[in-house]
């Protein structure tokens, strides 16, 4: 009677879990998928290129998750201006429009592009990439400056500092000493070779076009820490610098002082910080967008 018994309780145990066994199989599975989104959160990390300058345009997401697509802009800035090479992050379940948010920014170059002149060059991008699987976003960046190329131009950057900046000097005079310092040890390069595009080009090789000459600039300007950021005209044919001195902006355009002149080299000063105002006054081809670019 007892054996029976046992037998009995025995074959309901059995007959309970197999009606139950996807419910239970279920529950596993969540629980590993909420442990696995955990683990594949990447936590933004920032190397010490990072931005620490405010702009009225765009700022860090304070919050761990964007849940709008202003938020995602913040988001995605701040991935940049990390200078990490990926980050993933989930879609909150409260936020519903996140996926077609994120393929709306992730297919505005012009923003995105954007987002590029208000980080430190060593940490701007040469490609942006957006892949989503399984509400899953992962964000992947190669950036316009390798290792070696940081390295070679840290170099040459703390060589001209130090022989050439003095302790005496205000922010105003130590621009001019690099301005001119990069336009006359640097030629426009019509013929657009490989590194010209980038400091590196500008300062280790001689040859620049207004990216490398812009990029050289910004650099010293955030070795200095001065405020500053790049500016593009509204057709994003042409780059040049903000500096911001004693509380207020102003427009440096390297490329423009150093005009293309086959028989002599030729250094101008009449981009040289100068106003909005001033800058309409020299011509009508720096032509850019007051939306964006705020500060002016």
């Amino acid at each position: 009677m007892k054996k029976g018994f046992i037998v009995a309780l025995l074959l309901n145990l059995v007959i309970l879990t197999v009606y139950f066994q996807k419910d239970i199989v279920n529950f596993i599975l969540d629980k590993t998928n909420k442990k696995e989104q955990v683990l594949n959160v990447t936590n933004i990390v920032y190397n010490e290129y990072k931005s620490n300058f405010n702009y009225l345009y765009i700022n860090e997401l304070e919050k761990n998750t964007p849940k709008s697509i202003e938020e995602l802009k913040k988001y995605y800035y701040s991935i940049l201006n990390s200078g990490m090479s990926e980050v993933s992050f989930y879609c909150e379940e409260d936020y519903p429009n996140c996926i077609k948010d994120i393929a709306s920014i992730s297919n505005d170059s012009n923003l995105l592009s954007t987002l590029n002149n208000y980080v430190h060059p060593y940490n701007s991008f040469k490609y942006i990439s957006t892949n989503i699987y399984d509400n899953k976003v992962t964000i992947k960046i190669t950036h316009n400056y390798d290792k070696r190329m940081i390295y070679d131009i840290n170099n040459k950057v703390n060589q001209i500092i130090s022989k050439y900046i003095t302790p005496n000097m205000n922010d105003k005079e130590k621009i001019r000493v690099i301005h001119d310092y990069i336009i006359n040890t640097t030629k426009y390069d019509k013929n657009k070779s490989e590194n010209s595009h980038l400091a590196y080009g500008a300062l280790l090789e001689g040859l620049a076009i207004c990216s490398g000459y812009t990029d050289a600039m910004s650099i010293f300007l955030y070795k200095l820490n001065i405020p500053n950021y790049k500016i593009s005209d509204i057709d994003e044919e042409h780059i040049w610098n903000l500096v911001k001195l004693d509380d207020k902006w102003y427009h440096l355009d390297l490329t423009w002082d150093d005009p293309i002149n086959d028989l002599t080299d030729v250094l101008s000063h009449k981009y040289f910080l100068i106003t909005t105002d001033e800058l309409n006054r020299n011509d009508q081809k720096h032509i850019f967008n007051e939306q964006i670019y705020l500060e002016l």
